[in-house]
């Protein structure tokens, strides 16, 4: 039987791009909350590039404090977040609020925590780890993330990953989703 990861499509700027994931399969679409990252979103502006797309939100954020995120949770009206070089205390302030995943840079034996997310950086940046990494399979309930692209998908499903975020990948332009990408992408992944 063919293993088919969750898919979660980060970084998007464009309701028609949300609602396209969704509708190739996507559950869950990222938005990211810190500003002056080239795909970065005004949380308040969430609501309506969801409209139409029938997959969980997730807000994404990198080094923010806990206000920021209360801010953006209650403009957005997102529950779920996604933390990216946050420091354990705010990451377990925002644990007793919020639905949390924290992302890892690097898979350290007994610094996952569920669900986590392991990435080959700060996240965007379109770089691929080590993925043998992750042998024999990724842990129950980690998102893999970094480089995935319609070209290397069938080589990252050999490491049977419980699922994939992916950006810049699928992308013509930061933030723009490419949709002949995006279908091949998810091609490879039914096919």
């Amino acid at each position: 039987m063919a293993h088919h990861p969750r898919v979660k499509v980060c970084g998007l700027t464009r309701g028609a791009d949300a609602s396209l994931a969704a509708r190739l399969g996507a559950h869950a679409i990222g938005f990211i909350c810190t500003p002056g990252l080239s795909r970065s979103v005004a949380p308040a502006s969430i609501p309506a590039l969801t409209a139409r797309a029938d997959a969980e939100p997730v807000l994404v954020f990198r080094s923010p404090s806990v206000e920021e995120v209360d801010a953006a949770v209650r403009d957005s009206g997102v529950r779920t977040i996604q933390l990216h070089r946050t420091g354990p205390e705010v990451v377990a302030a925002l644990h007793r609020r919020y639905r949390v995943v924290v992302a890892h840079e690097v898979l350290v034996p007994g610094t996952v925590d569920a669900p986590t997310l392991i990435d080959s950086g700060a996240g965007g940046t379109g770089h691929s780890f080590d993925w043998s990494r992750l042998a024999p399979a990724a842990p129950e309930f980690t998102w893999i993330a970094g480089g995935i692209r319609p070209e290397n998908i069938t080589t990252l499903l050999a490491w049977r990953p419980w699922g994939i975020d992916v950006s810049s990948g699928v992308e013509s332009a930061p933030g723009v989703k490419d949709a002949a990408r995006l279908e091949a992408l998810f091609g490879a992944l039914i096919g």
